[in-house]
């Protein structure tokens, strides 16, 4: 299995189904939060106070963050089973931000990328129940994240062999999708 990453758009159920899967398919999975790693480092270096605070970094700040956490990915799991859960594109105040740049890539060399999705309004309405955890967005703009994430996607595995799996994960049908990832996963 390798380095497998999980990506999609806030809200589109990656923490859960990851989880949900790991917890039924009785392997040893490991499972990292590339987002959550940025964070804790940038917070140990004294660069943010709330994960937020990231996506407002220089792009060099955000550049430097990436690698060193990559690189310790992969010396903790040394290329051991793990899914590696983040953002396939991070909306920025300058634009999108690839959530795998050419050195992330480098260092995870993933065999499989899996992208989950929903309709754009289906996550709407699931960031609306957290509004202290997401922001607010349109549809329209939901929408344009997720074509965004498909063409880096199909990017990364350009780079990488990777294959790319869209799962859908709508809503209603969480078991659908876990079925779905874990027949993916073999």
């Amino acid at each position: 299995m390798g380095v497998i990453v999980v990506a999609g758009v806030p809200a589109a159920g990656k923490s859960t189904i990851t989880r949900l899967v790991t917890e039924k398919s009785g392997r040893t999975l490991r499972v990292i939060n590339f987002g959550d790693e940025m964070y804790r480092l940038a917070k140990r270096r004294r660069l943010v106070k709330g994960k937020e605070d990231l996506k407002n970094q220089p792009t060099a700040v955000q550049e430097e963050i990436q690698k060193a956490v990559a690189r310790r990915i992969m010396e903790k799991t040394n290329r051991q089973d793990v899914l590696i859960e983040t953002d396939c594109s991070i909306k920025t105040p300058a634009g999108y931000l690839p959530g795998l740049p050419g050195w992330v890539l480098e260092k995870l060399n993933p065999s499989m990328i899996i992208l989950l999705e929903a309709d754009p309004d289906e996550i709407l309405v699931r960031r609306a129940m957290h509004p202290d955890k997401f922001e607010v967005e349109y549809v329209a703009t939901i929408d344009e994240h997720q074509r965004m994430n498909r063409v880096l996607a199909l990017t990364y595995a350009i780079f990488t062999g990777a294959t790319v799996k869209i799962i859908k994960n709508h809503d209603g049908l969480l078991d659908k999708a876990i079925k779905e990832m874990e027949d993916s996963l073999g």
